[in-house]
């Protein structure tokens, strides 16, 4: 058997066959990737996917939106430095070979054979940019054959600073970002022109493993890395031993720099709503700049006096620190009253834990933050401020839902008192009966005409806030009060231009609708400001602007809310569980929410510079504010109250 083997290698016909057969194989293979390969014609117009920026009303970048993070930087503007560190580490030869690097490849097989394992590559610059372009990352023949061809045709049709220009703007670097200025600003907070020499060894160490090396994830492995280039640098004289020698003792940085932003409610809204108008895709990589509605200070205080609320409510009923579901949820939102534009908004402790917007979409019980809007009906349909209710306890025996007795918070009952004093004092016994009074088809209308667009049942729990709604459906009805009658449209976006500044889409014009009188509006804001002076809201009556404002608390502590306004803001602040349970006793709307709400209007306060206008046909007029009447010689406790002009009380209070 052995000796018919030895004729059969002898014959040279039998080795001419086989390696005809084996040409041929090949030839077949490289005809099919020939043909197969992909256009690079459109790298004549090279542009890689961008970022798009989120913009506050005052133009300050505060999110960025992209698929791929890049930011685009011209061969010019990379310092030499920078360009010769990723030289030293990926390809020395890049001025010097045709694409191709002959003797790497021999080196690189050599190295393999001895150690007969895939130990090491020998991919150039180009051949790394035509597959991070143009092709998969599978191990085949196949793949390589269309690698080694596109990589002499971009040689052929590109220069070599146009290569190294591509290969620069394109190589991924970890932390999500492509191209040497993305990676700089993710690593080091700053632009490529600012980096240090050890900077740019690191950076330089990244595009063989971005993972394996990523001085956050692997410090040690990094500092080796980074340290070794740094050593090929002055080997190759590209930096003095001194330079070398002080660049080594540079630390790694420790964390990524806290200006990259962590995407929030208010972002992902943009998003969402921008998706209705444009391609998502444009959204992602297009370059744009989205001119928001946001005042980023504001929506930062936000964030500080959401979790300030949060953590004082866990310290009050000693919930963990570290398991953070078993806390209550929080948000709130923030309008301009003139023109509708939310300059900032909070859905929830955290949007990384759940992305559901509390503030837009949870439809939770108002309590009796929902009293000004009752009160309202009544003061359209012709009451004053003095207009007596009574306050003694109720009860009703329905035949459909049984026995009801609604109560005061407080248990007490303080018989006759005006309007005002009402509102003052949250009274529930006397919001039953001004809605018996008005009727719940009159105040479901006014419901309607100020904004609430939620389901609304027939019967007299709603004056108590038993209707669910929304935190912005709120604010929209209490900024109504601020501006004058007016209901203006809730936006998130101002416009959205492209790389030269071209507007793109634009925010059609901010529509708003006269819904009530001036003088009901401002007589409404008068007693929600008497509400922050005597009532509720006195913990809020230290701040250092006009404001206005109510608690809401349900019967069962399952929600708090507070709403309130400056003349130029209305902010609503909601606390509770999603899964409906009670906050605990004493978790009202001044405690749960109306000190967080306090700290945001703190903010405000400071840019405040506006005061409630008093509408042509408003008086003040002081009265007794027990009664109601005219100050008389029993009277004591004077204020100052607005009256549509010829509704004033004409008589002096009684003797108490």
């Amino acid at each position: 058997m052995l000796t018919k083997l030895k004729e059969h290698i002898k014959r040279p016909w039998l080795w001419t066959i086989m390696g005809g057969i084996l040409f041929g194989n090949i030839c077949a293979l490289a005809l099919s990737t020939l043909t197969d390969l992909p256009q690079i014609d459109k790298l004549q117009d090279f542009q890689p996917k961008g970022i798009t920026k989120l913009l506050d009303h005052n133009g300050k970048v505060v999110y960025e939106f992209f698929r791929e993070r890049r930011i685009p930087i011209d061969i010019e503007k990379i310092p030499l430095q920078t360009q010769k560190a990723f030289l030293v580490a990926e390809d020395w030869d890049f001025y010097h070979h045709f694409g191709i690097d002959v003797t790497g490849i021999a080196r690189a097989m050599l190295r393999n054979l001895i150690e007969r394992r895939f130990a090491q590559g020998a991919s150039t610059i180009t051949q790394q940019l035509s597959r991070v372009l143009f092709l998969s990352s599978e191990k085949t023949i196949s793949r390589k054959l269309k690698e080694m061809f596109l990589t002499i045709r971009i040689e052929r049709n590109f220069s070599k600073k146009e290569i190294l220009h591509m290969y620069l703007n394109q190589i991924y670097l970890g932390e999500g970002s492509y191209g040497i200025e993305a990676a700089s600003r993710s690593y080091f907070g700053k632009s490529i022109s600012e980096l240090s020499l050890a900077e740019n060894a690191l950076l330089a160490s990244l595009p063989k493993g971005p993972s394996l090396y990523s001085p956050f994830a692997n410090p040690e492995r990094s500092l080796q890395r980074r340290n070794l280039i740094l050593s090929w640098m002055k080997n190759r004289n590209v930096i003095s031993k001194i330079e070398y020698e002080r660049a080594i003792e540079t630390p790694l940085p420790i964390e990524a720099p806290t200006s990259r932003k962590k995407q929030s409610y208010f972002s992902h809204h943009v998003v969402e709503k921008l998706s209705e108008y444009l391609n998502p895709e444009d959204i992602y990589q297009g370059y744009l700049e989205i001119h928001s509605t946001m005042d980023s200070g504001l929506q930062q205080t936000m964030e500080e006096a959401i979790e300030k609320g949060l953590m004082a409510y866990a310290l009050r009923h000693q919930l963990s620190m570290k398991d953070r579901s078993l806390w209550p949820q929080m948000a709130a939102i923030a309008m301009d009253t003139g023109n509708g534009e939310i300059r900032a908004m909070v859905g929830g402790q955290a949007f990384a834990q759940t992305q559901f917007n509390r503030s837009l979409y949870a439809k939770r019980q108002p309590g009796s933050s929902i009293k000004p809007l009752l009160y309202a009906t009544a003061i359209d349909s012709g009451w004053t401020q003095s207009h007596l209710v009574e306050d003694k306890e109720i009860s009703f025996d329905h035949p459909q839902f049984g026995y009801w007795a609604p109560q005061n918070y407080d248990k007490k009952y303080d018989g006759w008192m005006p309007l005002r004093v009402a509102l003052e004092k949250s009274k529930n016994t006397t919001a039953i009966r001004v809605l018996q009074d008005q009727g719940i088809r009159s105040f479901v209308r006014m419901l309607r005409t100020l904004g609430i667009e939620s389901e609304i049942p027939s019967n007299l729990t709603i004056a108590l806030g038993s209707s669910g709604m929304t935190m912005l459906e709120l604010a929209r009805a209490y900024g109504s009060f601020s501006n004058l009658g007016y209901l203006v449209s809730p936006s998130f976006i101002q416009r959205v231009t492209d790389q030269s500044g071209r507007v793109i889409w634009e925010n059609p014009e901010k529509k708003s609708k006269k819904i009530l009188d001036s003088e009901t509006a401002y007589i409404m804001t008068d007693m929600l400001q008497a509400v922050i002076q005597r009532g509720s809201g006195q913990f809020a009556s230290d701040l250092s602007c006009p404001v206005a404002g109510k608690t809401g608390t349900t019967n069962d502590y399952k929600d708090s809310v507070f709403v309130g306004y400056t003349p130029s803001l209305v902010v609503a602040v909601w606390t509770g569980f999603d899964q409906r349970k009670d906050l605990g006793f004493g978790e009202t709307g001044s405690k749960a929410s109306g000190r967080v709400w306090k700290d945001i209007m703190s903010y405000q306060c400071r840019q405040e510079t506006q005061v409630f206008s008093v509408p042509p046909g408003i008086e003040m007029v002081d009265i007794d504010h027990d009664s109601g009447l005219l100050p008389g010689k029993y009277c004591t406790d004077i204020v100052q109250a607005a009256f549509k002009k010829g509704s004033a009380p004409t008589r002096p209070c009684p003797k108490k």
